[in-house]
């Protein structure tokens, strides 16, 4: 009578993901503010901070530039399915 292997399955304990801080916005901060915050993020390589603000930027001037950023910065933070979408509607 043969006896079946058993198999050992290893798991790895990975660290939570960190929730990303939330920005608080000025109301009476401009477009153009916020435009310039989030290029600066994106340079710095703070993604998640930079979608924030494009989020933000896309409520306040929904147009085609808008959602074309945040769609972009959305497959960057490997939110691939979400980009998808923001994307398809700037076009």
């Amino acid at each position: 009578m043969k006896s079946s292997p058993e198999f050992a399955v290893q798991t790895l304990s990975l660290p939570a993901p960190q929730a990303a801080p939330s920005l608080l916005f000025p109301k009476r901060a401009t477009v153009a503010d916020l435009r310039r915050l989030r290029d600066r993020h994106f340079r710095e390589g703070h993604h998640e901070l930079a979608l924030q603000v494009s989020t933000e930027v896309a409520r306040r001037d929904p147009g085609r530039e808008s959602y074309l950023r945040r769609g972009m910065l959305l497959t960057l933070v490997c939110r691939t399915r979400e980009a998808l979408g923001v994307l398809r509607d700037a076009l």
